[in-house]
This record gives C-alpha cells, structure tokens and sequence, in this order.
C-alpha cells in the first residue's frame, strides 16, 4: 500500500512538469525463466524478485532495463537504447490503464535509425508508465542508457548526431583509401599494412552503431569478434613496417610476435567458448596497449623514424577504444552519447594525426632519398669522367658499347698520340699533360655533335657515332691531326684505326677490329713523329 502511494505521489509531483518525466534506469540481471507480469500494479513486486546491480559486467549477456515514465501530453514518443551494442532487444510499455505496447529492435528487427536502438510507440492515453527493456547482447561494449522522447526531438538530435559520426567515419576512411593508394603508387608495403589497419580500425567502430546492419547488410554478432581479435595482428604488422624494431631491438621484436599469435588462439577460444568473448577482447586490447606502448617507448628513445608519430596517433586511438568498447566511459559518468562522440572524434583525430605526421615524416625521407640518389649520381658522373680532360674514360667507353642496340650502324675510331713517351721524358710530364689536352679540346671541336669522344688510355682516345661513315670519320680525323699541328711548335701525328658496324654485325667485334686497324697503322707508319715542345 506505501508503495503504491510512493508512486501516486511522484506522479501528482511531477504532473506538472514536462510533457514526459523519467526516473533513473535501474538495471537487473536477467535469467531465461523470468517472464513479465501483465498487470501495471504488480510490476514493483515482480522487480522485488531480481537481482539489481549497479552497472552492466561482462557476465551480464542478459539483463533488464527499467524506468518509471509519466506522460503529460500525447505524442509519438520513441523508445531508444544507447551505450551498448545489442544482439536484441524488446521493449515494454505497461500504462496504468493495464495497457502493454510491446516492439522488439536488433538484430532480429534492425532499427530504421542509423546509430541508434530506436523503436516508435504511440501512447494514447496520459499518466504513468513503466518501461521495461529485456536486452540480449553476448558482446560488452559499455554501460547501456534508455530514453523515451518525442520522435521529432529525436529526429531533430540525431541529425547532428548523423553529421558528427558520419564526418569521422568518413574522414577515417578517406585516410585509409590515402594509405591503399600510396602502396600503390610507391609500391611500399609499409602503406599496405597502415592502410589495413585503419581499414579494420574504422570496421570496428562501425559495428558499434544499428549503421553496419541498415546498410550493409550484415551481421555484428558475426564481423564484431572477428574485427575485435584481429585488430591485434594488424597493429603487429604496422608497427613492424614502420619502427622495425627486430633490428635495434630483438627482444621488443620477438615480444611483438606475441600479437599476431595471441590473436590466433583468441579465435580458436572463441570459436569453442562464446561466453568467453568479453574477457578475451579486454585483454587482448590490454596486451596490444602494453606492447605498443613498450615498442613506442623505446623507439622514440632510440630516435627512430615515425616514432613520434606513432606515439602521438596512439593515444588517441587507445582513448577512443576505451570510449566506444571499454567501461571507462561508464566510470567517469559520461552519457553513452557523449561517450560515442568522444570515441569518433579521438579515432579520427588519431588517424588524421598518423597520416599527416606520417605524411611529412615521408616527404623528409623523400627529399633525403633524393640528395642521397643525386649525389649518388654525380659521384656515378665523376667515376666516369678523366680528370685530366674531363672526357669520358675507359669506363664510360665500355659502358656505351655495351648499351648499343644490335639494329644501329656505328662507326668506331681508335687514335694514338705518337711519341709522348719521349715528350714526357724529354720535357717532362707537364708537356706531354698539355699535349694531350690539346688533343683532347680539338677532337671535341671538330667532332661537336656528330660523335663521342673517349679517353680509353693515357695517349689513346675513341671516337664512336652514329652519323659518320669510316671515310668521313678518317677525314674528319685528319682535320684534327692538321688543327694539332698548327697549334703546336713541331709537328705532332695520331696513328689511326677505324671499323665501321653494319647492323647485321656483332658490336662486341667492333673495338678489336679498330684496334687491329690501329696496330696496322702504327707498323706502316715509315718515319716516326717527334714532338719537341707545346706551345703556351
């Protein structure tokens, strides 16, 4: 009788209020014996009967929700479940006129809202109500909240609502199809792997909201244990990628062994032990947290590459796990809606901070990668370059034959200057130096853009092209015999030989046909020539 005026009371005290009043949710634990009552009046004794707790555990799979509702103006009122992602959920309204309205949500009946366990009751009369909620959810997500409102208060809610969760979603997304396509335009496996694990990252936040399974199509129940045990193996594989701890670290490398093999026997457990779920994900996230935290420590210590990155992104990546999937939103008193908006906003500030923190840790390493390969390439420049003359040497000669195409036609020279070993031992090396780059300079005139010329020894050049035929290239030597001696205080010779490559011929003939061509010459040459002085 006491409690029966307790609730007459509260609903004249509140009657005059807004036009919906609720009590606080009051949570029990659930058993499958348990059935409703169907009377209004007998709903206080029937809860005298259950076990009341404080909060969802992860042993609660099964459990009620109840509130105390008055009504003080007719609407189209709403029934929605927030905090926790369900396998089903049926919900109860009882009136004081013994009235029960009655509509299921969840995976049986997925809700028309996107992010929310939503159900439409229409009350026609005013007055007191109880509303009950049985919910069934094999996966712990975080402490469950029910409110009933007006369908076009929440309608007006949810759109922002909307805005904010699809903004994040979509922005963790375009980052991860940023990643996809960098590995494939660099080819890199290390984007491959950062891609992948944003992928799976934005997966599972997804299945967390009634979205996955309006649009979709598919079932959480079955992708959430998958995602939540494999996100583990695929922090493995991005961590190795990008801060390869094996080679300065062995041991922090082998302990990161540790999570894809965990993640291999949490499924095997899983598969066998379902009931298991909620402890196995807890301390596989708790496994992953420590062991990233350890190899992040000591990689920014070491000072290696996107350490800082890493250390940055995974803050927020682990407060935004602890918001949408962990009890520690529900400890510090956060409304399952704030908790959900905190958990999108820290995992795509993570992401965004990862990708552009990685982003220009990459153009550094690009720009180093660049001056690296050029001063690579003037040092490949230098060795093929005489120093003497700044002609082409031996090398480079070589180098050119070998990358000449069977179907070209070339022309190959070989000229000696006669006498510098007298030069050099009768005026001394500076003198024969000089000869030769006076040589070396009138070859480049004469030859300008219709041959290459070579410095293959140290009195011996090649001329090799492509325009000149045997007859032009002996010609065009003998202008630089003449532009030698004009220059030169006595007269100065080159002994000559010269092949010519027809297309059907073998190249690699071509140097030891010009060279015999050149001992011919030097054998029939009747008086040699000697070269007394250079002139300055």
């Amino acid at each position: 009788m006491l409690r029966l005026l307790g609730i007459w009371i509260l609903t004249c005290s509140m009657a005059w209020a807004g036009s919906l009043i609720e009590s606080d949710l009051r949570v029990y634990v659930a058993k499958d014996s348990q059935v409703l009552p169907n009377r209004y009046l007998s709903i206080p004794d029937w809860l005298e009967g259950l076990t009341q707790v404080e909060q969802v555990t992860p042993e609660h799979q099964s459990y009620w929700l109840v509130k105390q509702i008055v009504i003080n103006e007719p609407d189209h009122w709403l029934v929605n479940i927030d905090g926790s992602m369900l396998q089903k959920a049926d919900i109860y309204l009882f009136s004081e006129a013994n009235q029960l309205y009655h509509r299921a949500s969840g995976y049986n009946k997925p809700s028309p809202h996107a992010f929310s366990y939503a159900a439409t009751i229409d009350t026609p009369t005013l007055g007191g109500y109880w509303l009950i909620v049985r919910v069934y959810s094999p996966f712990y997500t975080g402490q469950p909240d029910v409110s009933m409102q007006p369908e076009s208060e929440f309608a007006k809610h949810q759109g922002w609502r909307l805005g904010l969760t699809s903004l994040g979603l979509g922005g963790i997304l375009v980052f991860a199809l940023y990643h996809l396509v960098l590995a494939g335009l660099e080819r890199q496996w290390r984007f491959v792997h950062s891609g992948l694990f944003i992928l799976v990252f934005s997966a599972l936040i997804v299945t967390r909201f009634e979205l996955e399974r309006s649009m979709l199509s598919l079932y959480s129940m079955q992708l959430y244990p998958l995602l939540s045990l494999s996100l583990p193996l695929f922090s493995a594989l991005m961590f190795n990628s990008y801060l390869k701890p094996g080679k300065e670290m062995p041991l922090v490398g082998y302990s990161l062994l540790l999570l894809p093999l965990a993640s291999i026997v949490a499924m095997a457990l899983y598969s066998q032990y379902p009931a298991w779920f909620a402890t196995i994900s807890q301390f596989m996230r708790l496994l992953t947290g420590a062991i990233g935290a350890w190899i992040i420590a000591l990689a920014c210590y070491l000072r290696k590459p996107y350490a800082k990155v890493f250390a940055a992104s995974f803050v927020f990546w682990l407060l935004a796990i602890s918001c949408l999937f962990n009890p520690f939103s529900s400890g510090l008193g956060l409304s399952p809606q704030l908790s959900e908006m905190l958990g999108i906003g820290f995992a795509s500030f993570g992401v965004m901070v990862f990708t552009l923190g990685l982003g220009q840790q990459y153009r550094r390493w690009q720009m180093l990668s660049q001056d690296v390969k050029q001063e690579l390439e003037n040092e490949r420049k230098q060795a093929r370059l005489d120093p003497l003359t700044g002609l082409s040497n031996r090398f480079a000669f070589e180098e050119f034959l070998n990358q000449q195409s069977g179907k070209e036609t070339l022309c190959l020279a070989l000229a000696d200057i006669n006498s510098l070993r007298q030069l050099n031992e009768t005026e001394g090396h500076q003198k024969g130096d000089q000869l030769i780059c006076l040589i070396a300079d009138t070859m480049e005139l004469v030859f300008k853009n219709k041959a290459q010329v070579f410095r293959i020894r140290g009195d011996k050049f090649a001329i090799v092209s492509h325009q000149l035929g045997k007859s032009e290239m002996l010609d065009q030597l003998g202008l630089v015999n003449k532009i030698a001696r004009l220059n030169s205080s006595e007269k100065t010779g080159l002994s000559l030989g010269c092949a010519y490559k027809k297309k059907s011929d073998d190249r690699n003939l071509l140097f030891y046909q010009a060279d015999n061509a050149l001992r011919e010459n030097q054998r029939q040459r009747k008086t040699p020539c000697e070269v007394l002085s250079i002139r300055r």
